[in-house]
């Protein structure tokens, strides 16, 4: 399903004229099929993340959540709640992220 999913916006993709802005598209579509086959919704906005770094240095880069719910992020009183079925079901989508990208998932 991710893999099909990736294929489907490929030629999408491949309309830019920069080859490393059409992987990180593909990267990107990626991702959004992960998150939907494991019943998440993907959300693409601007946040403060850990992927500024490689994207200050010229790096296309995504940031994937972990799955688990939590709230006032980036104040003392952050929270999370790392229920192992939720961790777990968010990791996945990294992992499949990580595979789609690498050419590993076939359906």
């Amino acid at each position: 399903m991710i893999r099909a999913a990736s294929r489907c916006f490929l030629r999408s993709c491949v309309r830019w004229t920069k080859p490393e802005s059409a992987r990180a598209e593909c990267r990107a579509v990626s991702a959004a099929a992960a998150a939907r086959a494991f019943g998440y919704e993907p959300k693409f906005i601007a946040v403060s993340t850990d992927a500024n770094v490689p994207m200050s240095l010229g790096i296309p880069a995504i940031a994937i959540g972990s799955g688990a719910s939590g709230g006032r992020e980036h104040s003392p009183d952050e929270y999370i709640d790392v229920a192992p079925a939720e961790s777990v079901r968010g990791m996945t989508v990294g992992l499949a992220t990580v595979l789609a990208a690498a050419g590993g998932i076939s359906k």
